[in-house]
């Protein structure tokens, strides 16, 4: 059964909700505040000053020395250990500075040991540069994607829908059959739909969902699809079989999101293919969602 774009629509909606409502939040440590650097190091420019006890989101671990956060509207690099994560207890932060300096130096050291932890565990798949996986729904079958930065090229391979040609009009439209007194069309069997798409992606972080970014972009298909003729000439019935070839260029957006512990991802996308040959100007609609294996 062919998935319904409204539900498809619903359910990116939903991940999206579920993804961001469990974003965590996190704090900066150091008592002397933290620099916030255009790149991943100490020779970076410092774009602002984060005091001490602020709210930050990690937007991507970049390794076990640097993350990724956003702060007052403006992006960029903190060093990991002055970043650990916020347990609810920044109204307490002046009294806690007040507290014994060594109780305290523990605590942020305890903290910046658990969070370097959990980065190394992440950096694995944020660092990603391949995936392999299933894709269900239009083309339903094989994905692979290479990523190299914020952009990547992915191919899906698979069966596709027939969008209700009417092969008995397309039958008088080939020029050796268009004379209709000589030839008189008897039916046909089609075979399945295969699709091969090609795209060429762009990602963008989803500020506050760690994990989670939508991509957009563009790439070309092509579509075969074996048809099988049953007619009659001269008071005699025949067989005769065809290829039908269609291709065109995709239009897509989707949204992925990578989890942390684990090397897989997860994809929502819908597209639009706009057909050039063999009937120019056809608009029709794909979607799908898939999980891949990333490596």
């Amino acid at each position: 059964m062919r998935p319904s774009f409204k539900h498809l629509f619903a359910t990116l909606l939903c991940v999206l909700f579920f993804v961001s409502a469990h974003a965590q939040t996190y704090v900066i440590s150091s008592s002397s505040g933290a620099n916030i650097r255009k790149g991943p190091g100490t020779d970076q420019p410092v774009l602002a000053k984060i005091p001490q006890g602020s709210n930050v989101k990690v937007v991507e671990r970049t390794n076990s020395n640097w993350v990724k956060v956003s702060y007052n509207s403006q992006t960029g690099y903190v060093a990991s250990e002055l970043v650990t994560e916020d347990k609810g207890r920044n109204s307490n932060n002046n009294n806690a500075r007040n507290a014994s300096a060594s109780n305290g130096s523990n605590g942020r050291n305890n903290k910046a040991s658990s969070q370097s932890s959990r980065s190394s565990s992440a950096s694995s798949s944020s660092n990603k540069k391949m995936g392999i996986g299933l894709r269900f729904g239009d083309p339903a079958g094989i994905t692979f994607k290479k990523y190299s930065g914020n952009t990547a090229w992915e191919i899906n391979l698979g069966r596709s829908y027939r969008w209700g040609y009417r092969y008995d009009d397309r039958f008088y439209r080939y020029d050796r059959f268009d004379n209709r007194k000589l030839y008189d069309y008897k039916g046909h069997s089609a075979g399945p739909t295969t699709a091969l798409q090609v795209h060429w992606l762009k990602h963008h972080d989803i500020s506050g969902a760690n994990g989670l970014q939508f991509y957009y972009g563009v790439g070309p298909q092509a579509r075969f699809t074996n048809v099988h003729y049953r007619y009659k000439y001269d008071d005699r019935e025949y067989y005769e079989s065809f290829t039908d070839l269609d291709l065109g260029v995709d239009g897509v957006i989707g949204l992925e999101y990578t989890f942390k512990e684990v090397p897989f991802s997860i994809f929502l996308d819908a597209n639009a293919f706009i057909e050039v040959f063999d009937a120019p100007g056809w608009i029709h609609g794909q979607s799908g969602i898939g999980v891949r294996y990333n490596f």
